[in-house]
């Protein structure tokens, strides 16, 4: 979904340094602050450009994992753990931006696999359930 309208016909890209949407709801921000979650601004949720497998798709920062379970099989084993944090939506943002704490959930979990990652590469990931809850 679009991260403007939350609509599926909305189409982004980047020109040059800045991001460009066809929404009607688009406005201009710099995704080096747009991408930090304050009290002011708690969303975090910018274009990010998939760094997996030469896919170069975009995606905003909320759809990831839906786009990592449905083009990446296997997403766990290959992704750098610098990626892993660009991605990351804390407990904290998470609260921030209204979601009630018998929701929040780990947002990518990835589990450490061998001798190249260690807990503290991933111990501050987190983000929604993955699977559905009654509310």
């Amino acid at each position: 979904p679009c991260g403007f309208c939350g609509g599926s016909d909305c189409q982004l890209a980047m020109k040059g340094q800045k991001w460009t949407s066809t929404c009607s709801l688009s406005y201009n921000f710099r995704a080096s602050t747009a991408g930090q979650s304050t009290d002011k601004r708690p969303s975090s949720n910018i274009p990010i450009i998939c760094k997996l497998d030469g896919c170069r798709e975009v995606h905003w920062k909320y759809n990831f994992p839906k786009h990592l379970e449905k083009r990446h099989a296997g997403w766990q084993d290959t992704i750098m753990p610098s990626f892993v944090n660009e991605l990351q939506v804390s407990d904290e943002e998470q609260r921030r931006i209204g979601i009630r704490d018998d929701l929040r959930r780990p947002w990518l979990v990835v589990p450490v696999t061998d001798s190249k990652r260690t807990l503290s590469d991933i111990s501050n990931i987190t983000g929604p359930p993955t699977t559905k809850r009654k509310t």
